[in-house]
């Protein structure tokens, strides 16, 4: 796959304007679709052919978590300027979130992602090395880490399949 085909879906005509020209600029993004109203798309969406969708969080009518969520598994980037809808949107295991205001990089740098995962390919960071990739199996199934985007690991001390020893590491007072 040369190129993937992307779908915009945001209620707020700047930040369409925003994410169109952007992804027109890619040589590896064919811009398929652009909803201003998440009723439009998912009306529209049996005739859709598309790769990856850039995605507003918050939108009115509908938001972007309940239309990720009729998708059924198709790629999804998230935009959002709503920091408390976060939590909902990680729910559906999107490629990657874009906070607005859209910063030209960011964008690029989670299409470019989208590019490599739906090729199947691992892909050169910006430094020049190559991403690895981390595999968790998760409540809702496995799901794939490039290394370079984790931030920090967390585990759940309650959880069976744990495997490191804290009864050393608490204070038993």
């Amino acid at each position: 796959m040369d190129r993937i085909s992307c779908v915009i879906v945001d209620d707020d005509a700047f930040s369409s304007e925003i994410l169109a020209d952007h992804c027109k600029s890619l040589p590896f993004i064919d811009l398929v679709g652009n909803f201003n109203s998440p009723q439009r798309f998912i009306e529209a969406l049996p005739s859709q052919k598309f790769d990856v969708c850039l995605l507003d969080v918050n939108m009115s009518g509908m938001t972007g978590v309940q239309v990720a969520q009729q998708l059924e598994g198709q790629s999804v980037i998230f935009v959002t300027a709503e920091e408390s809808m976060l939590k909902d949107a990680l729910s559906v295991f999107p490629i990657g979130i874009v906070l607005k205001p859209i910063e030209r990089q960011s964008l690029s740098d989670v299409l470019t992602k989208a590019y490599y995962q739906l090729n199947g390919q691992r892909q050169i960071h910006r430094n020049g090395k190559e991403c690895e990739l981390l595999n968790v199996d998760g409540v809702r199934g496995k799901v794939k880490f490039r290394l370079a985007d984790i931030l920090y690991i967390h585990s759940d001390k309650d959880d069976p399949r744990h495997k490191w020893k804290f009864n050393k590491y608490v204070n038993h007072e």
